[in-house]
């Protein structure tokens, strides 16, 4: 009896390991590679001035979308940024998602500068398997194929 009850918690404890041990390989590999999170805030995006900065280009790689900005500043390593999205989806042959981007520049330089940022696109993912992005201050429509 008392073997039983031995070989029970053996395979009771195993059992705990391996679930630990794969719900952190979960969270490693459910980790963003992007620089930042996109966040879904009617409110912050209503509220979001866009004047302060210029969209140079713009791609995706995985689920990134990777947006280089220019500014005036002294080399834009205080710049703060956020991707905010509208909280809304257009309803056309493919949805569309309204975003844009908040830049928070405190320099007081009269140099131009260039930066690239990446934001994790998973968050505004809609039912299909691809979804139209429009930013504001850029002329084109992204897609965005998951």
């Amino acid at each position: 009896m008392k073997q039983i009850i031995r070989l029970e918690f053996r395979v009771l404890l195993v059992s705990c390991f391996l679930l630990i041990a794969c719900n952190s390989d979960d969270n490693q590999l459910s980790q963003s590679i992007c620089d930042f999170a996109t966040i879904i805030d009617n409110e912050k995006y209503n509220m979001t001035i866009t004047d302060n900065y210029s969209i140079l280009e713009t791609s995706i790689s995985d689920d990134c979308l990777n947006i280089t900005l220019v500014s005036s500043g002294c080399d834009g390593n205080t710049w703060e940024v956020e991707l905010v999205d509208a909280g809304r989806v257009a309803e056309t042959l493919i949805e569309q998602r309204d975003l844009k981007i908040s830049l928070r520049n405190a320099e007081i330089c009269l140099a131009i500068v260039e930066k690239t940022y990446s934001f994790d696109l998973k968050l505004i993912r809609t039912n299909n398997n691809k979804v139209l992005i429009n930013i504001e201050k850029w002329n084109e429509q992204i897609l965005y194929e998951y």
